[in-house]
């Protein structure tokens, strides 16, 4: 009987393992019912962030003149709930408690699902409610006097205003992340896990090679024949497109993309925008000129690709934090790669010609090739909005190192029209004729979004890089196109990036994951490159 246990002293191991498993049972079942209850508070806010979305997109529109003060009111008082329910004690204690124990068995979209709402949900409670209404009051001022400036062309009514919003996101981001350097908090706001010192080093880089590539091809001193034949390729393609017809071709060329008519609409408006007003019903604004019918093509193809990207995230985590486009970058790049690296195909616009002959009988005399060198024309203009790819990343940096220095203190806002021509003169070679050409053509720093600018030049790196691994993994990708074929791409887009939502950390581990390397500048440097190359030929 020595060697032999005791049947007492087995029967009470039996029952004390079984007493753990059944704890860890209850622990488990409390962690899941704590993890359900959170889930719950942010499907609210989520759709109370969505009936704002609709008020916004009723305003662009249908919105009657006179309804404009009501509806402020309106969607004021959405988001004075909205903010609210985020920073609700309730919600607080919910994610307290989640993140005190282990998170094991939630899975990664779970255990992303409590990161970013803690993450929200510290950011709101930093910042008093008394800030957060002066920063909306000074942004609306700030807004007021911008429309002044730009009405007057005179930079100086609304240079005070944006000190003011220079000074107050300085505070913000002090609230919200003491001891962080303030530019970096702004920049993170549209660009998760990027920094200012980051930011810096990319920027640095494009410059200098872009800079290098237009003087060694003597952009600047370009001979007079390839200008004028620049400049007759423009205005080849001058003329007056019917409106309505415009809009009957962007509607059937969305139909081709792959856009859901069931999910969504199309309408037009003075700018092209997108408002997902929720994970089923996504509502694209277009932009049309009449003497420009490939404003409105460009401009929808761009649209779409936002939409495509919100319509295809992962509808198992819908209204959770997890379940959003994973930066402002990231979403810039599904738009650019629809606008740029099929738009501007010349794949793409072999298709694409017989259609637009068809809707438009004056272009019978140009051809796919004429519309692909018009579309790819690199001419340096003093516009953002106008620019073409190759230049484009310069008009974002001379905004970032404008919002850097002002933040930094070493420019004051008043010095901006000075220090913004001279810019726009050593990088472009062109010279704004007044204000409202330069430092006045952009509305973002009368709301405060310092940040945002950087955003656009990186989804342009990011774009180039998917859409590089995409032609890696789906053979003859080009080829689709030329067969008015998009699915594939949509596809690929839909597995390697709108399904992961915001599960990744950074844009970095995202591309990773997509395409095996974070951010690549070689890359990118090369796109350019050949692009520029192919515009001289």
């Amino acid at each position: 009987m020595d060697n032999c246990e005791h049947p007492l002293t087995r029967r009470q191991e039996i029952e004390s393992a079984a007493a753990v498993t059944e704890l860890q049972r209850q622990v488990k079942a409390l962690k899941r019912k704590k993890y359900e209850a959170l889930c719950d508070r942010l499907r609210e806010i989520s759709r109370l962030k969505e009936v704002s979305r609709v008020l916004q997109w009723d305003q662009s529109i249908c919105l009657p003149r006179g309804g404009g003060e009501a509806r402020g009111k309106q969607l004021a008082a959405v988001a004075g709930i909205v903010h609210e329910k985020e920073t609700s004690q309730e919600v607080g204690d919910l994610i307290s408690e989640l993140m005190e124990v282990s998170l094991e068995g939630l899975n990664d979209f779970e255990r992303a699902v409590v990161r970013d709402a803690h993450i929200e949900w510290d950011r709101g409670n930093r910042l008093t409610k008394e800030l957060a209404m002066a920063r909306i009051e000074r942004a609306n001022q700030a807004a007021q006097k911008w429309l002044e400036a730009k009405e007057k062309n005179d930079f100086m009514i609304f240079a005070p205003s944006l000190q003011e919003m220079v000074e107050i996101s300085k505070e913000v981001a002090a609230t919200v992340a003491p001891g962080t350097d303030p530019y970096t908090v702004m920049v993170d706001e549209y660009e998760r896990g990027m920094t200012a010192q980051r930011l810096g080093e990319i920027f640095r880089d494009i410059k200098e090679f872009l800079l290098a590539l237009l003087s060694n091809n003597g952009e600047k001193g370009i001979s007079q024949q390839r200008r004028q034949r620049r400049e007759i390729g423009v205005s080849n393609f001058s003329g007056n497109y019917d409106v309505e017809q415009q809009e009957q071709l962007c509607r059937k060329l969305i139909d081709f993309l792959g856009f859901w008519p069931e999910n969504g609409r199309l309408d037009v408006a003075h700018a092209a925008t997108t408002y997902t007003l929720s994970s089923s019903d996504v509502r694209l604004v277009t932009k049309i000129a009449s003497n420009n019918f490939s404003e409105a093509l460009l401009a929808t193809m761009h649209e779409c690709g936002h939409a495509f990207y919100d319509l295809g995230l992962n509808k198992d985590y819908q209204g959770l934090p997890v379940s959003k486009p994973l930066s402002t970058g990231m979403h810039e790049s599904q738009a650019l790669i629809w606008e740029y690296l099929v738009g501007k195909s010349h794949e793409f616009c072999t298709w694409f010609w017989p259609m637009a002959k068809e809707f438009f009988p004056e272009l019978q005399t140009k051809t796919a090739d004429d519309f692909y060198r018009y579309l790819n024309t690199v001419h340096p203009s003093p516009i953002r909005v106008n620019a073409d790819e190759v230049t484009y990343p310069l008009h974002i940096i001379l905004r970032y190192e404008i919002e850097r220095d002002l933040f930094a203190g070493t420019i004051h806002a008043d010095e901006v029209p000075k220090v913004w021509n001279e810019k726009m003169q050593d990088y472009l070679g062109v010279l704004p004729k007044d204000d409202n050409e330069g430092c006045l053509q952009d509305v973002h720093w009368s709301y405060g979004c310092f940040g945002y600018f950087p955003a656009y030049a990186l989804g342009a790196m990011y774009s180039v890089q998917l859409f590089e691994a995409a032609q890696r993994d789906v053979l003859d990708l080009k080829g689709y196109f030329r067969d008015g074929q998009f699915k594939a791409l949509l596809d690929w887009l839909g597995k390697n990036i709108h399904s992961w939502g915001s599960l990744f950390a950074s844009a970095d581990l995202l591309l990773e994951e997509a395409t095996g390397n974070p951010l690549n500048l070689q890359v990118y440097k090369a796109y350019l490159a050949r692009k520029y190359e192919e515009s001289l030929a």
